[in-house]
């Protein structure tokens, strides 16, 4: 697997909305949250479940990104 730096001022978001993002994707097992022995920084890291997606090609990827970011803007704005 893959690894990648993620955070908060790559999406120009707010930083609490990108730890809701960041805590559904642990809830639904997506990514797995330990922090590091040697530093005690937290991290996270991708498990099974996330493989799944690297198997997609990323076309279409991005089409579900979009859908769901569709769908949630219309659930905020309710």
């Amino acid at each position: 697997m893959n690894e990648f730096d993620v955070c908060v001022q790559l999406y120009r978001i707010h930083e609490d909305e990108f730890e809701g993002y960041i805590d559904d994707l642990v809830e639904a097992g997506i990514i797995a949250k330990y922090i590091a022995k040697d530093t005690g920084i937290e991290y996270y890291r991708q498990t099974l479940k996330s493989s799944e997606f690297s198997k997609l090609p990323v076309n279409k990827i991005k089409a579900f990104l979009l859908e769901a970011k569709k769908i949630i803007s219309v659930n905020l704005s309710k």
